[in-house]
């Protein structure tokens, strides 16, 4: 039978079969109301609680190792160093529906124990926690989140309380959860990075022993003590000695001019420029006396002075590398202690003080016009029959 058939049907004989059948239809009205008024009795109660998370704050500490190692993703999550505020916030909301949230609350409120979870099994209970957290966020940041509790049929009044409570207490660990997985999180990162940092420390301390030896071999093999200085004291030394071997010489030859070769003058001029010769000539070559383990010859400080500051160079680049890393150290061994809680709560959950469903007046126009559907088309088929 097709609906477009029962418009056949006139309002005359609509009438007439309501009418012939008042008794039927009034009793089908009662029935129908009946069950409506016995659902109303026996109806689930629901109750929400909710609660509002500021908006997480975002990161603006310099790009340290930590951070680093964060943000390519050592600690197991993705890291948030990089992300900006909404996606921090869309991030935590994201969390919030997680299976270890939901885990967190099974475990701590024992919901197994409880009248209203006993019967479901771990792994669907944590499935349904999971669905009852409902978080939303604004334009702001902010996170708002309702928590969703639903009684048997035919509760009483205990048990309507009791639903009250729980979601209210499922609402704020929830918020606990999530503030436990993010500390155990960066304390996992910061962990990680404090062992990483040991080893750094350790490679660039044996680096650091390494080019000390280095610089000592150098320092013994070369007769080098503080290059710059005695760079300085030896060409200094070397001018002296070359204006008083230049004035020997012009002695010397004044003296030639003025007396004989074998004069007492002559040889005595003679013998003064030899010595200073000899002494300059020392000079050049390394050195004023046999004995002498610092003079370095004039021609090989060039190469030196290129040897010795690459080895000092490369010395204060691990040393600086070290203090980096043992600054770094501490501040993670440090991160790794603290216990700062990482959600910042605008409004913590209250318990519902009245249920969201049944609404009496709701379900009683609903189900006065389906009532009335029913019954018109009731009437149509009875009409379509009579005609």
């Amino acid at each position: 039978m097709k609906i477009a058939e029962l418009s056949n049907a006139s309002l005359k004989d609509i009438t007439i079969v309501f009418k012939s059948n008042k008794k039927q239809i009034s009793l089908l009205f009662i029935a129908l109301y009946f069950v409506l008024i016995i659902y109303m009795l026996v109806a689930p109660f629901n109750y929400v609680a909710d609660y509002s998370i500021m908006p997480p704050k975002q990161q603006s500490s310099p790009m340290n190792i930590s951070a680093m190692m964060q943000s390519v993703g050592m600690g197991g999550m993705t890291g948030l160093g990089g992300l900006q505020q909404s996606n921090l916030s869309l991030f935590y909301s994201e969390a919030l529906r997680s299976r270890s949230v939901a885990s967190f609350i099974v475990d701590s409120l024992k919901l197994q124990k409880t009248s209203f979870f006993h019967n479901i099994p771990r792994h669907r209970l944590i499935d349904k926690i999971s669905l009852s957290l409902k978080p939303l966020v604004d334009r702001s940041g902010i996170i708002y989140t309702t928590v969703s509790l639903w009684t048997s049929y035919f509760p009483s009044k205990s048990q309507k309380d009791s639903a009250a409570l729980l979601s209210k207490e499922i609402a704020n660990y929830s918020i606990l959860a999530l503030d436990y997985i993010l500390r155990q999180r960066s304390n996992n990162v910061s962990g990680k990075t404090k062992d990483f940092i040991s080893g750094e420390i350790l490679v660039y301390s044996n680096k650091l022993d390494s080019i000390q030896e280095l610089i000592e071999k150098f320092q013994t093999n070369n007769k080098v003590l503080e290059l710059e200085e005695q760079t300085k004291a030896i060409v200094g030394q070397a001018n002296e000695i070359a204006v008083e071997l230049a004035k020997a010489e012009v002695e010397m030859k004044i003296a030639n001019n003025l007396y004989s070769d074998n004069s007492q003058t002559s040889n005595l001029l003679k013998q003064n420029y030899s010595v200073l010769k000899n002494q300059f000539d020392k000079i050049q070559t390394g050195g004023l006396t046999a004995n002498d383990k610092f003079s370095i010859p004039l021609n090989e400080i060039p190469s030196l002075i290129r040897q010795y500051t690459n080895l000092i160079r490369e010395q204060k680049l691990y040393e600086q590398i070290l203090a980096y890393l043992k600054t770094n150290y501490f501040q993670e061994a440090i991160q790794e202690k603290k216990d700062v809680p990482q959600i910042d709560v605008l409004d913590w959950a209250e318990k519902p003080y009245k249920k969201r469903f049944p609404s009496y007046f709701l379900i009683f126009s609903v189900g006065s016009i389906v009532i009335f559907i029913v019954i018109l088309v009731y009437i149509l088929l009875k009409a379509f029959v009579k005609k």
